[in-house]
């Protein structure tokens, strides 16, 4: 599913086929037993999707009209060619969605960068500024690949889901390797979405490989697999993540 297309049946924990009572008894649950209504400790961009999801999916043109979208938007998904969501991340030159045409476009962003087989490891496109080299094991140096306390088990993330966007999403890493990364966050994020991700030791353009919602205090944020399909390091940094995420 696209991520202008937010999953309110993932949201509000019903089956997509739920009856009203159904939406309406899980809402009541997660506002008041979970305690994700802001006057009871829950956050409040939390509690603003719930109530947006609760809104379209009691609202019966609303609903008609969010699953014709959804319905395309997973069509679109599955015409992708996405791995299985359950696989865990792995080598991005094997098992990726791979780009229209990687050696004429931008993977992110689709603009022409005129590199040709020839891409640069340190190239970035002229319009979203993305590296351009897709990700290949003997592309990186030993260095890359011993693992370093320098990095944070929470460095914060910028992503960008559409270009141009005019703000970026925000998230914090979970474990980070030469493949990919856990990403954690409030946006929703589906299986096969390609996003454009920066934070101080890397910068990305990586696939949604699994998605998950999870407890992280009195609210609920998504925790997601990422695999790196162009990757370009700070190389002042040196090396810095470990060969497993």
């Amino acid at each position: 599913m696209s991520d202008i297309v937010p999953d309110y049946y993932e949201i509000l924990h019903v089956h997509p086929e739920a009856p009203e009572a159904v939406i309406r008894a899980s809402y009541r649950a997660l506002m008041q037993k979970l305690k994700m209504h802001p006057d009871l400790g829950g956050d409040a961009e939390i509690a603003a999707r719930i109530n947006e999801a609760y809104a379209v999916l009691t609202d019966i043109e609303r609903r008609a009209a969010y699953d014709a979208a959804r319905e395309a938007a997973e069509s679109l998904s599955q015409a992708a060619d996405v791995p299985d969501a359950d696989a865990a991340m792995g080598d991005t030159t094997s098992n990726l969605v791979q780009p229209r045409n990687p050696v004429h476009e931008c993977v992110f962003c689709v603009t022409p960068h005129g590199y040709g087989n020839a891409i640069p490891p340190e190239a970035a496109c002229v319009s979203c500024k993305s590296p351009l080299a897709l990700v290949e094991p003997k592309r990186f140096e030993q260095s890359d690949q011993r693992a370093v306390s320098r990095i944070s088990s929470r460095l914060d993330v910028r992503f960008f889901t559409e270009w141009p966007q005019a703000r970026p999403h925000h998230g914090v890493t979970g474990d980070v390797s030469l493949n990919g990364m856990r990403l954690v966050t409030s946006r929703p994020l589906k299986v096969g979405n390609v996003i454009k991700l920066q934070c101080d030791v890397l910068e990305s353009i990586a696939v949604v490989k699994n998605s998950s919602l999870q407890r992280r205090g009195f609210g609920l944020d998504y925790a997601v697999g990422l695999s790196f399909i162009t990757l370009r390091f700070d190389r002042s940094l040196g090396g810095f993540v470990s060969q497993k995420a």
